[in-house]
């Protein structure tokens, strides 16, 4: 919700968006990092283990990013814009239906 009591939406996603620029440019550089952890016969000495095969992060390799849905009572489209560029994929306007959240996730 765009206007939370505590913390509005705008800068919760501003503050994801940023968490996630931060892991995301680590992962880049540890990534880039380990690429060159071969030892002295060019054996890859990465130790990784995974319960599944993945990396648990739902990404590929460009970052994960985490799906952010705004609401709002204001259909505006200065609140629309200020929600997309906080970072926000999509917007539902208040009150909306449940098929259309649904459908919107």
């Amino acid at each position: 919700d765009l206007e939370m009591p505590v913390m509005g939406g705008l800068e919760a996603t501003r503050r994801i968006r940023a968490l996630e620029s931060t892991y995301n440019n680590n992962r880049h550089h540890l990534s880039s990092s380990n690429n060159n952890d071969n030892d002295n016969n060019g054996n890859n000495n990465n130790n990784v283990n995974n319960n599944n095969g993945d990396n648990g992060d739902n990404s590929d390799d460009h970052g994960c990013t985490i799906p952010i849905v705004g609401l709002s009572g204001n259909a505006r489209e200065l609140h629309i814009n200020e929600a997309l560029a906080a970072g926000m994929q999509l917007f539902l306007t208040k009150p909306y239906q449940k098929e259309q959240l649904l459908e919107t996730i």
